[in-house]
Order: structure tokens, then C-alpha cells, then sequence
């Protein structure tokens, strides 16, 4: 039975080479079209989503409005992250991250001979003890809770101790940089590209940064751990009261001018919360981002364009077929 109908199926595909060809091409272009756009919305939408706590992780971004202009930034503050947990109910912790975007630091360290060798690192960055707690990665080497506690303790991606010290235990080597030595207390998994967050090296911030209290410049990426079921709206409604408690005396000192006279000149600060899923494609009109945005909008065009391309390449094979099926009953 099966061999008579596939004997059938391939004389008659024979029979109509020229309709064969379009009706099979048209639909396997069609179909070909969708799955490759539709890996790439997969692609686009995977992003950050491998961090267990990505659904209660939200970075901290603001909307700065000057007299003339409103300016947007991904970063905020330093010493916001200090106050937020104490003073604003739901938030568990915070963590912030300086560095990355890029910037090259150079690391030396010296091998089995003694040779003193130089690589130049682009995901350096410098960071909160509690890193590791909010985003939490798979380590190889060392103890996660510990790595960062020490103010010359350094983590590497496993990436970085393969290319440093090949299938040494990385554990207690010393990496050199421009801004002091460094013990390696720590060896995790590699991260997965489909992050807003590039880090191969990561390091403490130092303490003279941190006590350093500022409320006003804009310096940090700064992120929150929600308990579960915190509505972050609540938390962005205490944000305004903040400003008033921490930035105004600052600004009232720094400009020897009232807060309300600042604010009705038309200056302003408006800080939101954005969960970390939706960082890469909703976050696009800030500023001194870790890297370059997508577009959740671009993501909303290309579904439209495969559900078109799929319905066109069917309504195709569907009407090729009905105009084949006239001569198909006369055979027949």
C-alpha cells in the first residue's frame, strides 16, 4: 500500500515538474523564512533569563530633566544602593557594577618560567561582595558566598584561567593590573552571550569609592533583589522621597541653592525600575548602557513579518493545489 502511494506521489510530481517545483520551493521558502526569524526572536528574548533570580532582579534607571532637555542614563548614584534596602520595604539587596562598557585594563601575571605576560581585558569589572549572591553562576573553583570579601580577591570566568593558567587550579594566583595585585579566589562557569552584562574578571569596589557619599553624579549600575511578589511600582513610588532625604542636601550644598528653587528652575529626577529580562530590548533610550540594545519593537516587526510570510507561503500552496485538483478529478 505504501509503495503504491509514494510509486503514485513521485509519477505525479513528474508528471508536473514546473508545478512541483513552485508548490514545493514556494512553501519551503516560506517555512525556511519563519524558522530562521523566529530563532532570532527566540534569540532576542532569551536574553538574562538564565540567572534563577532574573524574575526578582531589577536595575535601577533614570530620567535626569535639565531646564532645556531630559537626558536618560543607565546609571545612578553610587550611594543610592546603601539607603535603598534600608529604607524602602521588598528590597532584599543591592549590588553594584563600575566598569565593563568596554574599557581595556591591562592584567599581567607570570607563568611557569617566569615570564611576566600582559593581556589586554575588556570585561573587567569592579563590584559589591554580594555579586555573586544576586547573580548567581555556577562556580568551578572557590566558594561563591566568600570570593569577593576580601579587597584583593579576584573572580575569573573559566574562560580567563584556561587562557592564564591553563589546567592549573587558578585558586591563590596572583593577577597584576594598573590599579594593584589581585589573589584569583574563584573560577566560574562562562556566561552565556545572551546577556546585557559582559564580566570576565570581577573584582571588589574599593572601600574609598563606597565611603565616598554621593547622591548626585551618576557613576553606577545599580541593581535590586526583590523579595518574591514585591510589586515594583511600590518600590519606584519611595523613589521621589529618597531624592528629597539624600540628593536635595547635597544639591543645596553643592549649588548654595533651595531644592524647590532647583526643581522649579525645571530640574528634576525620575528613577524607574526595569526587570532584568526586559533590560536588552526595552532599555534603549538610556544612556552608558554595558552594551548596545535591542529593539522590542524591532522583536514585535519580525513576528508580524513570519505570521505574514507563513499565511502567504500557505494560502500559495493552498491555492496552487485547489487549481490542481481539476485535473486531478479528471485523472482520476
Amino acid at each position: 500500500m505504501l509503495k503504491n502511494f509514494l510509486q503514485t506521489f513521485f509519477r505525479s510530481l513528474l508528471k508536473q515538474k514546473s508545478f512541483s517545483i513552485i508548490t514545493i520551493f514556494g512553501l519551503t521558502i516560506g517555512l525556511t523564512a519563519t524558522i530562521l526569524i523566529s530563532m532570532h526572536i527566540t534569540d532576542e528574548l532569551s536574553y538574562d533569563k538564565f540567572y534563577p533570580k532574573s524574575k526578582n532582579i531589577y536595575k535601577i534607571f533614570l530620567e535626569r530633566i535639565y531646564p532645556d532637555h531630559v537626558t536618560n542614563y543607565a546609571v545612578i548614584p553610587h550611594s543610592f544602593a546603601d539607603v535603598i534596602p534600608e529604607d524602602i520595604p521588598g528590597v532584599k539587596q543591592s549590588v553594584r557594577i563600575l566598569g565593563g562598557n568596554n574599557n581595556i585594563v591591562n592584567t599581567t601575571f607570570t607563568n611557569l618560567q617566569g615570564e611576566e605576560i600582559t593581556f589586554p581585558e575588556e570585561h573587567f569589572i569592579f563590584t559589591d561582595s554580594t555579586f555573586f549572591d544576586v547573580f548567581e553562576v555556577k562556580f568551578i573553583e572557590g566558594d561563591p558566598e566568600v570570593a569577593l570579601k576580601g579587597d584583593q580577591s579576584m573572580v575569573i570566568a573559566q574562560k580567563i584561567a584556561l587562557k592564564y593558567f591553563g589546567n592549573e587550579s587558578a585558586i591563590n594566583k596572583v593577577i597584576k593590573t594598573g590599579f594593584g595585585e589581585f589573589n584569583v579566589t574563584g573560577v566560574f562557569e562562562n556566561i552565556s552571550e545572551n546577556s546585557h552584562l559582559d564580566y570576565e574578571l570581577v573584582v571588589p569596589l574599593g572601600q574609598g569609592f563606597i565611603n565616598n557619599q554621593n547622591f548626585t553624579g551618576f557613576d553606577s549600575h545599580t541593581y535590586l533583589e526583590l523579595e518574591p511578589n514585591t510589586n515594583p511600582e511600590k518600590v519606584e513610588s519611595f523613589f521621589p522621597d529618597l531624592v528629597k532625604k539624600y540628593a536635595a542636601p547635597q544639591i543645596e550644598s553643592n549649588l548654595n541653592t533651595t531644592f524647590a528653587e532647583y526643581t522649579n528652575a525645571g530640574n528634576g529626577y525620575n528613577y524607574k525600575l526595569v526587570n532584568l529580562q526586559d533590560i536588552h530590548l526595552k532599555t534603549s533610550q538610556y544612556q552608558l548602557g554595558f552594551k548596545p540594545s535591542g529593539d522590542n519593537n524591532e522583536v514585535i516587526i519580525f513576528i508580524s513579518i513570519a505570521i505574514l510570510i507563513l499565511i502567504i507561503a500557505s494560502i500559495n500552496f493552498t491555492n496552487l493545489s485547489i487549481a490542481r485538483s481539476t485535473e486531478r478529478a479528471k485523472e482520476v
